[in-house]
């Protein structure tokens, strides 16, 4: 499970369905004053919004009452993923729900924006990448994403989507695996500059290698499917 203080990354496991209850990471809760009370939370995805109790029983807090029905109406299995983040902690928290599974009925669409001007010519770290309809580009590994522990993205694909204005962003791999990592300037660039290692090592990327990067969900912290392997198909 994947967390930071203002979110966490969760996969169904078998008791999500036949306890209708999801375990709060002990961190998360006690961070977010979710722990040793109950209380309501609202979670919200694009269009539609949820009621859960929140409880603690011994040292685990749960998301209770509710749960059930949101998993019959949104089809969640065992091996789903999903991202809680949370946008206020007053007396209802109030969260929003990111789906990590692909295109489903959570999932909000990235909205393609018109470009009829001419597109900028790429920084030269990304001289070879091309983008397309600024929801997605596709490039080729360089040496210096093996010897350096960053990625540069392309200024006009950055520029395009509002990534400069933030500080996360979440990687799913071709393995559905979630990974939490830090965009920020890197001289004259804009990169992910911490977490970039572990990803790259994890997937086996190699230099010459063409992966397409796939930005599905541009909210408060964009999720990226990153496709290592890129054929094209």
């Amino acid at each position: 499970m994947d967390l930071s203080d203002s979110h966490f990354i969760c996969t169904i496991r078998p008791y999500c369905l036949s306890k209708h209850c999801l375990c709060i990471p002990k961190q998360f809760a006690i961070e977010n004053r979710l722990n040793d009370r109950k209380c309501k939370i609202i979670m919200k995805d694009k269009q539609r919004s949820w009621t859960f109790n929140v409880y603690t029983n011994g040292q685990t807090t749960y998301i209770g009452n509710g749960w059930r029905e949101f998993c019959i109406t949104n089809c969640l299995k065992e091996g789903d993923r999903l991202m809680f983040e949370i946008i206020s902690k007053g007396e209802t928290p109030l969260f929003r729900i990111h789906d990590l599974r692909g295109s489903s009925s959570l999932q909000p669409e990235v909205k393609k924006k018109k470009s009829n001007a001419k597109r900028k010519l790429m920084p030269q770290v990304s001289a070879s990448a091309s983008v397309d309809a600024n929801s997605h580009f596709i490039s080729t590994i360089k040496p210096y994403t093996i010897n350096n522990p960053v990625l540069y993205l392309p200024m006009d694909f950055v520029k395009s989507n509002g990534l400069m204005r933030r500080r996360g962003m979440i990687l799913i791999d071709e393995k559905r695996r979630s990974w939490s990592v830090w965009l920020g300037k890197k001289g004259h660039h804009f990169a992910i500059k911490r977490g970039w290692t572990q990803f790259r090592n994890a997937n086996g990327i190699q230099v010459g290698g063409t992966y397409k990067f796939e930005l599905t969900n541009n909210g408060t912290i964009p999720i990226v499917h990153f496709h290592c392997k890129y054929s094209g198909n």
